[in-house]
């Protein structure tokens, strides 16, 4: 595995760096118009067996995007990915591949990153030839992490599922949401599920995930081709979806209300909000982040993988960009977006800060094996 320190002064600038660290890493470069020569705006796409991704902007004049929040105006800066089952290298653009869900610039089935506008003082690269995580420090608080890859298989022997996973926040936006004191820039305290697609009404997706031939077991009435799917959501004529790690819009005011709460859905990593680093150690519990495929009309299950190189955790005393070892593994733990407390949130009598708030919960992403 590699990690990489880096830094970027615009949007182009960190694709040109995507290609840089996946180049050096074995990966296929399919294309790389990240200067946006070709007139769509920056564009790049890369291969490492079954991940096919392409990155790229929606049109040339696309960034930056104007927000304004009770925080003040910004400039946003947006990209989008999309998986297929190939690239065409003579098609420079992040939609129209082979197999891709995404057919327009526009298509609601695409993966949007944001917060990645004007100068990004630290870019982290981590990975090898199998998979490449970014995270970036958006502003002086906030991070936006990005991955694609192929899923970790744990020897299984099965082929690997490639994908490709984003984050979006409205950090700028102090919209009430649902109509309690929760803002939409600090939606982890209340509505916003971990690793699900969260704002559906502008097109947002967390992930996709290429399912390659014979992967699922035919013989149980599953569909074995090759295809991408979009996680917890279904294409047409497809019955796979994939279930959200972990949803907190029942936990009220509280991230920890019970060790035996009930109120909040059953997924795989619930307990991640449940279970507070141990006192006396100061040991942090690493949760794995895994995809699970379920075919709605077989109402059956199947373990995909974990995606690779990152977990999910609690940063309670840590400071972002803190690291933590393990024997001879050491993490790198960011923010999900900005680290925070409840008081920030104008929660449990505190004042609102006009600041994007994901709480205490952060990735942790492995720098050394």
């Amino acid at each position: 595995m590699a990690y990489s320190l880096t830094s970027a002064t615009s949007l182009k600038d960190l694709l040109s760096a995507i290609v840089t660290f996946a180049t050096a890493q074995g990966w296929t470069i399919e294309y790389d118009d990240s200067a946006g020569l070709g007139g769509n705006g920056g564009q790049i796409a890369m291969s490492s067996g079954n991940c096919h991704v392409a990155i790229g902007e929606q049109s040339a004049s696309d960034n930056p995007t104007a927000v304004t929040g009770d925080g003040g105006s910004f400039n946003d800066g947006r990209f989008y990915m999309a998986l297929s089952t190939s690239i065409t290298t003579s098609n420079k653009k992040f939609w129209g591949h082979p197999g891709s869900l995404v057919t327009t610039a526009t298509d609601s089935d695409r993966i949007i990153v944001n917060d990645v506008w004007g100068s990004m003082t630290e870019v982290h690269f981590f990975g090898d030839e199998d998979y490449i995580i970014c995270c970036v420090k958006s502003s002086s608080e906030r991070w936006t992490t990005f991955s694609f890859g192929n899923l970790d298989v744990l020897g299984m022997g099965a082929p690997s599922c490639g994908y490709c996973y984003g984050s979006w926040l409205r950090y700028w936006d102090t919209v009430i949401y649902g109509g309690s004191t929760r803002r939409n820039c600090a939606i982890s305290l209340g509505g916003w599920p971990i690793f699900d697609n969260y704002e559906t009404s502008i097109g947002t997706n967390i992930a996709h995930i290429l399912i390659p031939t014979d992967f699922l077991d035919s013989s149980y009435g599953f569909d074995a081709t090759s295809r991408v799917v979009k996680y917890d959501s279904k294409v047409t004529g497809e019955n796979i979806s994939m279930w959200p790690l972990c949803t907190i819009n029942s936990l009220g005011d509280a991230i920890e209300p019970s060790i035996n709460y009930s109120g909040s859905a059953t997924n795989a990593v619930d307990h991640l909000l449940f279970l507070r680093n141990q006192a006396v150690t100061g040991g942090v519990s690493l949760f794995s982040m895994p995809v699970n495929l379920h075919d709605d009309n077989l109402n059956l299950m199947s373990f995909a993988g974990n995606l690779p190189g990152i977990r999910l955790c609690r940063m309670i005393d840590a400071a972002p960009g803190d690291e933590l070892t393990y024997g001879t593994d050491t993490y790198k733990m960011v923010p999900l977006k900005r680290k925070g407390t409840l008081a920030n949130a104008g929660l449990n009598g505190g004042t609102y800060d006009n600041k994007a708030n994901t709480y205490d919960l952060g990735y942790a992403i492995k720098k050394v094996v």
